[in-house]
């Protein structure tokens, strides 16, 4: 219920004056969030890590951290790291190998010297579930989308039996937060099975999103099996407009315009946009005024309104509307300049270039400088610039300009900068002409992975092997990316499915049931950047009776650039699972010439520690790759890889490293995708082919440039069957240390075209008199790319109550149904949606739509309580009271208003409470809460029968009983307890932070005081007419008496609201919660109210 909120006292007031109230902090503070874990293992399955955050207030404290287990049980929990400095965040694993079917407790004890709560303790539950005769592949699904984007793909589930024969399960999908997003089809099957799993993100925020598909085998066949599944939902796109501006410039009677082209984009995203063209005289025209992103829009001058011009400069613009997009509306500016005399021009008007810090300098771009008549002299500037380069200065029109980034660019900050070439040009008519230069500084966003090769070793019966991490950076800007694990027998796992860069991601192995002999696993690291390449990291796993070496770290890496030593060396740990072994150590340079690679020493016992050398000096520039063995006596043997960069500071990179195209059988080409070429060094002229394994499908454009530069590729399957098609594409640089590169290329003829929506029927309640259901998505897919398509409403009675829009749209599409059920009797109706496709080969399909419509019930009221106090109870004549109930008043809540005569209405939006047939002035009336102030017309009675009317229909009535006075006095948070609404004698709010003196008088804001002299009048606002309570009026401070100097009408206020003016005993206890007590006709105010009192 909305607890009742009157303008009582300055609420900003209250606010400052409460906000003056601050903990004083003398020492540090643990916090550790969340305060429990809880873990579910079926069968051993290994369960993903969890984290702890461990942060402090007000400073930081250094802090340990352990993990503690029952006396008897097998260490399960661990906890890392195990010391640290606030904020921090612990990473918590359990591991149930071994452990019985039942339920574990333990807990993480966080320890800190300086912090008065130490330590913390986080309850740690483990639940461990009976083995389940299935398996999964994958182990965990991640999913991810761009609001407005494209809506994920359904991923394959294979479910298969661990029991060497078929077994029946049940599917269900579960979710922990962001409602039914999740879904699997089918919800039962018999291994081996293939499941499809499903997300329907479109009503969700941004943010990360978990659920679960659960496969149930039969009761008494083992347990179910859990696989995790992810969402990660990222913002809307923002819509990018290129150029900024355009600008026409026409000479009188010179040659006519020509068209500009404005190009859309939303990067991740394909969006629907609307143009609307605005100019004086309507001389600005657009085409086409709508589309998808990525597209482009000519703009032009009407020439039959460029003819009725003057000279002057006139200005338009242009809005692009993209609902879509964070940053809809964008408008951008036009400007048309006519004159009589020539007219200078740029092409094109604007410049921007990209560049790394301390890379090479882009390639100079070309300014194209023209007149509308006869030629101009000009002269160029970059005021206030220094990073831009200019060639020539001057000269006449028409000329070239070569416009470069000096130096001094290649120096600046990663961020963005902007300057202005200036040409001057006497004669003209619009000199100076500014031409606007972006430059931006940035790294291109590739996303490493560190190692990228894990290796672990197991014996059986000995300790699980730790987790390992692998560092996943960027080399610019942050880079979200999903993650995966995929091993035969879901041996492996990963400590998230999605992160941003820079983050760490836990690598660990569950070795329970495998048999003696060497897995393979492999992670899948996803970037969600367009033009980052996915990264795999593989993974061995060998298990062995018998002790094994293990050696880390699992690669090395050395890099050798110009100006820096020659000599480099790094360290290898040699481990035993068990007792010590004996190992002996060689090396192999597989390429380059020998010398550059040595370790030392080449034998010894566990645990040792080897050390590698890495010799630049026989080697030239590019890569080098060796390796280190190291052979265990009776046991196994690890292989270290070791890579060794020698660079000249100039290589060519690659983005993306490979492309994958789908075209359905029989349908239009895909859209052509990019491939940026750059180069770490100076500018490389490059060449690019392409080449196909199968007909002649693929094709590239243009086919040579200089970095950096791109391309743009282009598939076209027309004619090929249904199947995977692959080809290549070669970038040949000289001078690049790692030419060729090349881009492998994937084509996938799929089925024919057909389209589904998601779901298939609707279904709206609604009660009259109430808001109208909110409108209700369905999404449009179609197989094998984009359809065409368009959506209708129809109703089979009740009138045109149903719509739909978009009602056209290409596919992936959201449409929105809503109803209008306005004027419509009690009932069922039903209605349908119909999506047309006319390529698809299942069109049309209908969504059955059904609304019910209920009768307008009130009520009932379900409580009445003391507007102050919140106390129930015998109501007052004049008493402010708040009435709580179900579909009490309307959906929009509606506040006090008055009436022409000046009184408190009794009527507001369609709703009244009548006591006894005698209307209430009403303060405020929602759906659920109605403040108002009990009629004085009830005085003398014993009882009065109340009840709520909304929009002509009554509630059913209730009874309560009549008092002379019920008095409650308001306090500052609205909920009858703690700080009065009370103010001191200087007008300022009382509060911990600011007593009322011994002796002051104070101001107490209250209710309940019954009948009054004069009699109380509904609805009246005190004014000069001040009404006082009939009976005696006290106020006890701190238990102590205090004299009452007024008690009555508050001024400016609805008759019903008490002010009583009370001085402070000179005797009465001091403190920042002193009780205070109004008593009126000797019934007195609930003790839960306090003061301050200095």
């Amino acid at each position: 219920m909305k607890q009742l909120s009157l303008p009582v006292i300055n609420a900003a007031a209250v606010a400052a004056a409460l906000a003056l109230v601050q903990p004083s902090l003398a020492q540090n503070t643990l916090v550790v969030t969340p305060a429990a874990l809880s873990f579910t293992s079926q069968g051993g399955q290994l369960p993903l890590p969890q984290t702890i955050s461990v942060q402090s207030t007000p400073g930081a404290v250094n802090f340990t951290a352990q993990a503690v287990v029952a006396p008897g049980v097998s260490a399960w929990l661990s906890v890392g790291p195990s010391s640290g400095t606030t904020p921090a965040t612990l990473m918590v694993f359990v591991a149930p190998t071994g452990l019985q079917a039942g339920t574990y407790t333990g807990s993480i004890r966080i320890m800190a010297a300086e912090a008065t709560n130490s330590p913390v303790d986080v309850p740690v539950t483990l639940h461990v579930g009976a083995a389940s005769p299935l398996a999964a592949s994958p182990a965990q699904l991640a999913f991810s989308y761009v609001i407005g984007g494209s809506l994920p793909a359904p991923q394959s589930l294979t479910v298969t039996s661990l029991t060497g024969t078929a077994v029946n399960f049940g599917a269900t999908a579960s979710t922990t937060s962001g409602g039914n997003w999740l879904s699997v089809a089918p919800v039962s099957g018999t291994t081996p099975a293939t499941l499809a799993v499903s997300v329907n993100p479109a009503s969700l925020s941004p943010g990360n999103y978990s659920g679960t598909v659960t496969l149930t085998p039969p009761t008494g066949a083992g347990g179910p099996l859990q696989v995790p599944v992810t969402l990660t939902v990222n913002a809307s796109p923002s819509l990018n407009v290129t150029p900024a501006s355009i600008s026409f410039y026409y000479q009188i009677g010179g040659a006519p315009l020509q068209q500009q082209t404005l190009s859309l984009a939303t990067p991740g995203a394909s969006i629907r946009f609307s143009l609307t063209a605005t100019s004086s005289g309507n001389w600005l025209v657009v085409t086409p005024v709508s589309g998808f992103t990525p597209g482009d829009v000519l703009v032009g001058v009407s020439q039959s309104v460029l003819a009725t011009l003057g000279q002057g400069t006139y200005n338009g613009s242009i809005q692009i509307t993209a609902p879509q997009a964070a940053n809809s509306p964008v408008t951008v500016p036009v400007t048309l300049t006519v004159s009589v005399n020539p007219l200078i021009s740029a092409t094109p008007a604007s410049l921007s270039f990209d560049v790394q810090p301390g890379g090479s300098a882009p390639a100079a771009k070309t300014l194209s400088l023209a007149s509308s008549g006869s030629p101009i002299s000009f002269s160029l500037s970059t005021p206030g610039v220094n990073w831009l380069t200019l060639n020539p200065t001057s000269g006449t029109t028409p000329a070239t300009i070569s416009v470069g980034i000096a130096p001094q660019g290649l120096l600046l900050a990663p961020g963005s900068y902007t300057g202005t070439i200036v040409v001057t040009a006497t004669g003209a008519g619009n000199t100076p002409l500014n031409i606007p230069v972006t430059l931006n500084v940035s790294n291109v966003p590739v996303l490493v992975a560190a190692p990228n090769a894990l290796s672990f070793v197991y014996q059986t019966g000995k300790s699980v092997p730790a987790g390992k991490s692998i560092s996943l950076t960027s080399t610019g800007a942050p880079i979200t990316f999903t993650a995966s694990a995929s091993s035969s027998g879901n041996w492996l796992s990963i400590s998230q499915p999605s992160g941003t860069t820079p983050a760490t991601l836990g690598v660990f192995v569950n070795p329970a049931g495998l048999s003696p002999q060497s897995y393979t696993g492999t992670i899948t690291l996803t970037p969600q950047t367009t033009g980052a390449a996915a990264q795999t990291v593989n993974v061995t796993l060998t298990v062995s009776n018998n002790p094994l070496v293990s050696v880390s770290p699992d690669m090395l890496n050395f890099s050798f650039s110009p100006g820096g030593p020659s000599f480099l060396q790094q360290s290898l740990s040699v481990l035993s699972t068990s007792d010590p072994l004996d190992f002996a150590v060689s090396w192999a340079e597989t390429s380059g010439p020998p010398g550059w690679l040595a370790v030392t020493p080449l034998s010894g016992k566990t645990p040792a520690n080897l050390t590698v050398f890495a010799n630049a000096a026989p080697l030239s520039p590019g890569v080098y790759n060796g390796s280190i063995t190291v052979n265990a006596s009776g046991a196994n043997t690890q292989t270290i890889p070791v890579s060794v960069t020698v660079t000249t500071g100039n290589a060519l990179s690659i983005s993306p490293t490979s492309l994958s195209f789908e075209q359905p059988l029989g349908g239009a080409a895909p859209t052509p995708k990019t491939i940026q070429i750059a180069s770490t060094g100076p500018s490389l002229n490059f060449a690019v082919s392409a080449t196909t394994e199968v007909g002649n499908w693929l094709s590239v454009t243009p086919t040579s440039g200089a970095t950096p530069g791109s391309v743009s590729v282009s598939v076209n399957g027309a004619g090929l069957s249904q199947g995977v098609y692959r080809g290549t594409v070669t970038v040949v640089a000289a001078g690049a240390s790692n030419s060729p590169q090349t881009i492998p290329v994937t084509l996938s003829i799929t089925a024919a075209q057909t389209i589904a929506t998601t779901p298939t029927s609707l279904s709206f309640s609604y009660q009259q008199g109430a808001s109208a259901p909110a409108a209700q998505r369905v999404t449009v897919t179609s197989t094998g790319g984009a359809l065409s398509f368009t959506a209708s409403a129809t109703t089979t009675s009740g009138g045109n109550w149903l719509s739909v829009t978009p009602t056209s749209g290409s596919t992936p599409a959201e449409l929105s149904v809503s109803i209008n059920p306005a004027n419509l009797p009690p009932g069922s109706y039903t209605g349908t949606v119909r999506i047309e496709s006319s390529t698809a080969a299942n069109s049309p399909l209908s969504i059955n739509v059904t609304l019910t419509v209920a009768a307008l019930v009130v009520g009932p009221v379900t409580a009445v309580v003391n507007g102050a106090s919140w106390v129930a109870g015998p109501v007052a004549p004049g008493e402010i009271v708040s009435l709580g109930g179900t579909n009490i008043g309307p959906s929009t809540p509606a506040g006090l208003r008055l009436t022409p005569a000046g009184l408190v209405d009794t009527r507001l939006a369609e709703t009244r409470v009548l006591f006894d047939g005698i209307a209430a002035p009403l303060i405020y009336v929602s759906r659920t809460q109605i403040n108002c102030v009990v009629p004085y017309g009830i005085a003398g009675r014993v009882t009065t029968r109340v009840q709520v009317e909304y929009q002509g229909v009554r509630s059913d009535p209730i009874e309560l009983r009549v008092a002379d006075t019920a008095p409650g006095i308001f306090t500052v948070d609205a909920s009858g307890r703690g700080q009065g609404a009370i103010l001191n004698q200087d007008y300022t709010v009382n509060g911990a932070a600011n007593p009322a003196a011994r002796g002051s008088v104070v101001m107490i804001y209250a209710t309940g005081e019954g009948q009054t002299d004069p009699p109380g009048q509904d609805g009246v606002v005190a004014g000069n007419i001040l009404r006082r309570p009939l009976r005696d009026v006290s106020v006890t401070i701190g238990g102590v008496p205090a004299r009452v100097e007024y008690a009555g009408s508050a001024p400016g206020f609805v008759s019903g609201l008490l002010q009583v003016n009370a001085r402070v005993p000179e005797n009465a206890p001091t403190g920042g919660a002193v009780p205070v007590i109004l008593t009126v006709g000797g019934v007195s105010s609930p003790a839960t109210v306090t003061m301050a009192v200095r």
